[in-house]
């Protein structure tokens, strides 16, 4: 999601750790992400984004990730949000995963509010497979 009021890039860097069965830490994943807003919040309708990620995986092949993502302010406090993602193995089988997200939430008012980065919602998800054939 991007800040509202700001047009933007926005360059993540991940590392992810794990401990296997015998204790032994080992890094599992190193990801770069960026994500560019091509207008102001609420400028254009459902102000999209462009996300793309590049993982190196540790015992799996590693992956490209090309994302669209969309979000609308339905209210002050009803939000809407649709993300498009296309995600690649780039070694392997080169597998290939088309996924559909789709979440509308609400930001909880008193007495329910906590503060106000909470949230509830109902998240839906649409994944699908293909694995590409050897030329």
């Amino acid at each position: 999601m991007t800040p509202r009021g700001s047009r933007c890039f926005q360059l993540d860097l991940y590392e992810t750790w794990a401990i296997d069965q015998d204790r032994r830490i080992d890094q599992d994943e190193a990801s770069i992400e960026l994500r560019y807003a091509l207008a102001d919040w609420g400028k254009i309708p459902l102000s999209p984004t462009l996300y793309l990620e590049y993982a190196e995986h540790s015992r799996d092949p590693n992956t490209l990730e090309g994302k669209l993502l969309f979000g609308e302010d339905l209210s002050r406090r009803w939000h809407w949000g649709l993300n498009l993602a296309c995600e690649q193995e780039l070694s392997g089988t080169s597998n290939t995963e088309l996924a559909a997200t789709k979440r509308t939430n609400t930001t909880p008012q008193p007495p329910f509010a906590v503060n106000s980065r909470v949230a509830g919602g109902c998240p839906w998800r649409r994944p699908s497979d293909s694995v590409r054939f050897a030329r």
